[in-house]
C-alpha cells in the first residue's frame, strides 16, 4: 500500500513542476517577444517623429500628430493594419511631393 500512496504522490509532484516549468518557459516567451515588439515600435517611432521633424513642414506635421492620436489599434492586427495605412500614404504623399516639385 505504502508503494502505491508514494508512486502517486511521486508522480503527482513531478507532474506539477513539469506543468510549472511549461507555464513559466510559455510565460517567458511571450513576454520576450513582447519586450522585443514594443521596443522596436518605440525606437521605429522616434525615428519617424525624427524624420517628420528634418521635413520642416508644420502642416505635415500637424496632421501627422492628429492621425496619431485619432487612430488608436486596440490589438495587433489593427495596429499592423494602422502602421501600413500609414506607410502607404507617407510613401504616396513623398512621391507625389517629388513629382509636384519638378
Amino acid at each position: 500500500m505504502k508503494e502505491y500512496v508514494f508512486t502517486f504522490l511521486f508522480v503527482c509532484h513531478s507532474e506539477i513542476h513539469s506543468l510549472k516549468y511549461h507555464q513559466g518557459g510559455k510565460s517567458f516567451v511571450k513576454k520576450s517577444i513582447y519586450g522585443v515588439f514594443n521596443t522596436a515600435s518605440k525606437v521605429v517611432g522616434s525615428i519617424g517623429t525624427g524624420v517628420a521633424m528634418i521635413s520642416f513642414d508644420d502642416e505635415y506635421q500637424r496632421q501627422r500628430n492628429e492621425a496619431k492620436r485619432r487612430e488608436v489599434p486596440s490589438n495587433a492586427l489593427l495596429g499592423f493594419g494602422v502602421g501600413l495605412k500609414e506607410f502607404g500614404t507617407g510613401l504616396l504623399k513623398g512621391v507625389s511631393g517629388i513629382v509636384v516639385r519638378f
